[in-house]
């Protein structure tokens, strides 16, 4: 077959398309694989938990550690029967990955720390003190130093979202402690390691002092 200079110029341009897009899949696979630094895991702690103005968990001179006082007993939670069932794959993911039972399932709001609503707002995640999404916290779900107590409500809808944002999982991860998490996307394996690094150090633990794992 006779290759003229159009189709050498097209098989050229093709092949650089095809080229890009493999370069563009292995750096996207060598991201999504990339391990965590001692640094990253201290920056997801920063960002999602020990903030010195970490709304809605308060705001401290320190940058401190906050998490349930799980060593008190585990989280009372309870689901809208419309997201029961993402609610409660989020909670066995990070239940896996911490390697204990943080939650603890009850019958009724009421009785509940964490409370997981329906959101009417497709592939949408928000966490505030009510089931009105429009009240914020009115005072900061904390006591004592770095302990949670809630209550605190998370409203999700992971309709339209498809596999890539992971709604399920960060409810769950904003449920342990990790607000920042709200915000579309999906977590890392730096924020993986920093809930383990939350659990593993004491509630108000300050950043500086925390043991990190990574």
């Amino acid at each position: 077959m006779r290759i003229t200079p159009q189709r050498f110029i097209a098989l050229l341009l093709l092949g650089s398309a095809l080229l890009a897009g493999c370069l563009y899949e292995l750096t996207e696979n060598r991201q999504t694989e990339a391990q965590p630094t001692k640094q990253s895991v201290i920056n997801a702690l920063r960002a999602n938990n020990a903030g010195t103005h970490q709304e809605p968990w308060g705001s401290d001179a320190r940058e401190i550690l906050r998490r349930w006082p799980v060593e008190q007993g585990p989280v009372r939670i309870w689901a809208d029967g419309r997201v029961a069932g993402a609610a409660l794959e989020g909670v066995e993911m990070v239940e896996k990955r911490l390697g204990f039972p943080l939650f603890e399932w009850v019958d009724s709001e009421s009785a509940a720390q964490v409370v997981m609503l329906h959101r009417s707002k497709e592939c949408s995640l928000q966490v505030n003190g009510g089931r009105d999404t429009d009240r914020y916290f009115d005072t900061p779900p904390v006591e004592g130093v770095g302990m949670l107590k809630g209550p605190i409500y998370v409203h999700l809808n992971q309709r339209e979202c498809g596999d890539r944002y992971n709604v399920p999982v960060r409810a769950a991860m904003v449920a342990a402690g990790f607000v920042r998490l709200h915000t579309m996307r999906p977590p890392g394996p730096s924020e993986w390691k920093a809930l383990e690094t939350l659990y593993h150090n004491s509630p108000g633990t300050t950043l500086a002092d925390a043991d990190i794992l990574w």
